[in-house]
C-alpha cells in the first residue's frame, strides 16, 4: 500500500523494502531469454548482494557482473510509486551508481553513472528504461 504522506530516506525504504528486496528491474518479465532476443536484469539481493546481466544467444557477448550495492537514497510516494538509489560495487573496487524510479503499475525507469562519473556534477551515462519489477530473484544462484 501506498504511505499516508510522502516518505524519505530510511523511512521510505523500511516502506518498500520488502518489494525491492529480492526483486529484478528486467526488460524480459515473461520469464527470461531466450523468450527474448536479448535480456537486461539487474537483481538486488536481501543480503546486499546485486547483478547485472545482459543475456544474447551470442556466444561470448554477454555481461555477467555480480557486486555489492549500498542504498543511499530512498523515497516513497503516495500514488505508490516508489525511487530507490544505490552505489553498485564490483570486485570492490569499480562503483557505479543507479537511481531507479518503480511506478505503482511496476514500470521501472533508471539511470546509470558509470564509475568515475557522479551523479552530483554529471549527466547520467545512460538511461535504463523498459523494464519491468519482478520477483522473487533466485538469490541463492549467483555467478
Amino acid at each position: 500500500p501506498a504511505p499516508a504522506q510522502k516518505l524519505t530516506g530510511n523511512p521510505a525504504l523500511q516502506h518498500f523494502q520488502s518489494f525491492f528486496l529480492n526483486s529484478r528491474f528486467t526488460d524480459c518479465p515473461q520469464g527470461g531469454w531466450p523468450n527474448c532476443a536479448v535480456e537486461e536484469k539487474y537483481d538486488h539481493c536481501p543480503d546486499g548482494t546485486w547483478s547485472y546481466y545482459r543475456i544474447t544467444p551470442s556466444q561470448g557477448s554477454d555481461i555477467n557482473s555480480v557486486g555489492d550495492y549500498q542504498v543511499t537514497g530512498a523515497e516513497a510516494n503516495t500514488d505508490g510509486s516508489w525511487i530507490v538509489e544505490y552505489v553498485a560495487t564490483i570486485g570492490g573496487t569499480s562503483s557505479s551508481f543507479y537511481s531507479w524510479t518503480v511506478s505503482a503499475n511496476g514500470s521501472v525507469s533508471g539511470r546509470y553513472w558509470s564509475p568515475g562519473t557522479s551523479p552530483q556534477t554529471d549527466p547520467p551515462s545512460q538511461l535504463l528504461t523498459g523494464l519491468t519489477w519482478v520477483r522473487p530473484v533466485n538469490c541463492g544462484a549467483k555467478l
